[in-house]
């Protein structure tokens, strides 16, 4: 479960930075940030579960 997190985290931050980068005037670094985004927004949905039903 930690893991997961950490790597959704990651995700997250690479698809922001790809979506930064996009103000380069690049259409690939836009579609690979949101999609990235969105990756991680998924993975989180399983952690998030998991650790409110714990408490």
């Amino acid at each position: 479960m930690i893991f997961t997190l950490i790597f959704a985290k990651f995700l997250f931050g690479v698809g922001l930075g790809a979506l930064l980068a996009s103000y380069f005037q690049a259409y690939d670094w836009i579609l690979w940030g949101w999609s990235l985004i969105v990756i991680s927004l998924l993975l989180h949905i399983p952690v998030i579960y998991i650790t409110l039903i714990k408490k």
